[in-house]
């Protein structure tokens, strides 16, 4: 799965990038494999936010979350 990392607010990690692929892996086992994701990450005070969307042939999928950690 091809997937687009932007960063807000915040600094580019290579760890966390590799830490969203390991996840985006564990869903790719359902997907097809020329989906594709984009994922933003953002802190707001003193929460970080997730916007991960993911596009396949078949289905579009959106998800969002905040935590005060951003491994959470």
């Amino acid at each position: 799965m091809k997937s687009n990392y932007t960063f807000k607010h915040l600094d580019y990690s290579e760890s966390l990038v590799a830490y969203t692929n390991e996840k985006l892996d564990e869903i790719g086992q359902y997907l097809l494999k020329d989906g594709r994701s984009t994922v933003y990450y953002s802190k707001n005070q003193h929460e970080f936010v997730v916007e991960i969307s993911i596009n396949t042939r078949q289905k579009y999928f959106k998800a969002s979350a905040s935590a005060p950690d951003v491994y959470v």
